[in-house]
């Protein structure tokens, strides 16, 4: 059985859309330095992200990213995680910035 099928067989336990709609997820945000501006990125939800000119565009288009991407997940009968305590994105975080920094 392929890990997608996994995925979808796994039943949803009794939590409807709205419950994961109403979570509060954290998420950072960074610069884009390739187009300047900013990108907020949601580390539980994998690949949502949200961009924009301003802080503000960019947390706005990522309510909307991360929106999409629980309904999508949800119809679609996907795991959508819990979200993370900060402490946990911090662990990430400070890892990331410390292989980048030995990278260079």
């Amino acid at each position: 059985m392929s890990w997608r099928q996994k995925l979808i067989d796994k039943p949803i336990k009794d939590k409807n859309l709205n419950y994961y709609l109403n979570l509060s997820y954290p998420f950072t945000v960074r610069p884009d330095l390739d187009d300047s501006g900013f990108i907020v990125e949601y580390p539980d939800l994998r690949y949502c992200v949200g961009t924009g000119d301003t802080i503000e565009e960019a947390i706005n288009d990522s309510i909307i990213a991360k929106s999409e991407w629980i309904k999508a997940a949800f119809e679609n009968r996907l795991s959508i995680p819990e979200p993370s305590s900060s402490e946990d994105i911090m662990d990430v975080f400070l890892e990331g910035f410390q292989q980048a920094c030995t990278e260079k």
